[in-house]
């Protein structure tokens, strides 16, 4: 009895002991500490552009100051904003290198043959245009017809949906307001037309084009049908370009 009072005082002795020790929460110190980032790796793939080139020569096209005072002091020197473009011209070269005004005068050349092309350029797209301007021309002749109804029978009898022969349809003439739902459709003309223009373009007809022959400009014909609005059978606007 003795042996067994004397384990249950070392086993309650060994448990007062353990219960005393303190275990501290690492959990707060650690998430206090600051976790390093890990390291990066380098883009193998990754090319760094190189620093921009200082410019090998910069013209200094302000002259300095004591220049400025004696042309100032100079009674017979005139003012820049007065002068002529040749002599600003001439101003201008001044500041520049001599061995550059050859390269100037190149430049000079190279543009005069670009400009003698572009002239032979025009003429000749004025004349191709003038050449498929008159093989449309039937085409745009016949596009008034069917919008005035003149084809309306012809388009009838080749009507194979019998669309054209229904009894109950209302009769309609051409197609109406034709001009004016096709210039609705494009947004520069769209903005410029009123409700009065709209009644007005109920009688327009047809719209014909005329360039003139060397590419300069051209005329537009708004052709009309009797109206109250105005007595002019066609309306003429010229454009030169």
């Amino acid at each position: 009895a003795s042996s067994a009072g004397a384990d249950d005082v070392a086993v309650n002795d060994a448990a007062a002991a353990i219960s005393s020790i303190t275990v501290e929460d690492a959990s707060d110190d650690e998430a206090n500490e600051a976790v390093p980032a890990p390291p990066q790796e380098e883009d193998e793939d990754e090319v760094v552009p190189p620093p921009p080139a200082a410019a090998a020569y910069q013209f200094n096209f302000n002259p300095p100051q004591p220049h400025l005072a004696a042309a100032a002091a100079d009674p017979n020197n005139m003012d820049f904003a007065n002068l002529n473009p040749s002599e600003i011209n001439a101003q201008f070269l001044s500041l520049l290198p001599p061995c550059i005004h050859p390269r100037l005068d190149k430049l000079k050349s190279l543009s005069e043959d670009r400009t003698q092309l572009l002239e032979q350029y025009l003429v000749e797209r004025a004349e191709l245009e003038q050449k498929y301007n008159g093989l449309m021309k039937p085409l745009y002749e016949m596009r008034r017809d069917v919008v005035t109804g003149i084809c309306d029978g012809d388009i009838a009898s080749n009507d194979t949906t019998g669309a054209s022969n229904g009894e109950d349809q209302q009769e309609v003439k051409g197609i109406p307001q034709f001009w004016a739902c096709a210039m609705g459709h494009i947004d520069l003309l769209a903005e410029l037309i009123t409700e009065e223009d709209v009644d007005c373009m109920e009688h327009l007809v047809d719209v014909t084009c005329d360039d003139f022959a060397d590419g300069s400009g051209f005329e537009l014909h708004f052709h009309f049908s009797p109206n109250d609005f105005f007595t002019n059978s066609v309306l003429t606007k010229r454009y030169e370009v």
